[in-house]
């Protein structure tokens, strides 16, 4: 079978994802219930929490953007970078089901660089406060602390409701 039931009971082929396909419930909902860093962080962080701090760091205009950076990951789960960095076929089908996601909102298919660096100098944040030990990269700075809003931890359904508001604000 090459479908994948998602939270609204309908049935998508995460390969071939159409406009139709694609539910902000649906992604809320999974993103909501993903742990980030493969679940080894120190306490429950989801994805949609991640999604929704980092649409707080960038400018106004790209916030919607960031929101829905790992929106793919409603349909294929979270993949950890060192794996992600090997699978060049996952990686194409990442792009390819995060154009359709974007196009479906009218945006243009692609993830501008600074969300991505937005997005890598937040996981030295995160990495210091809900990891082991902070990741390093010698080429990022973390934001100071008093930039980010507060990584909480909330629970799947707080996060879901969190993402929502922000995409409802962010898209009327």
């Amino acid at each position: 079978m090459k479908e994948l039931m998602v939270h609204t009971g309908r049935f998508v082929d995460p390969l071939n994802l159409t406009a139709d396909d694609i539910d902000i419930e649906d992604i809320a909902h999974a993103l909501a219930h993903t742990c980030r860093y493969g679940g080894h962080c120190s306490r429950f962080y989801s994805v949609a929490e991640h999604c929704v701090i980092l649409s707080h760091l960038v400018a106004e205009e790209f916030a919607i953007y960031a929101l829905l950076h790992d929106a793919y990951e409603a349909y294929s789960s979270d993949v950890p970078d060192p794996v992600k960095s090997k699978l060049t076929a996952y990686q194409q089908a990442e792009n390819e089901g995060l154009a359709v996601i974007l196009d479906k909102w009218g945006l243009v298919p692609y993830i501008l660089p600074n969300i991505k660096k937005a997005d890598k100098r937040l996981m030295l944040n995160e990495s210091a406060e809900l990891m082991p030990r902070p990741f390093t990269h010698k080429h990022l700075y973390p934001y100071n602390s008093d930039e980010i809003p507060p990584i909480i931890g909330l629970t799947p359904a707080e996060a879901k409701e969190s993402f929502l508001n922000r995409f409802i604000a962010l898209l009327g």
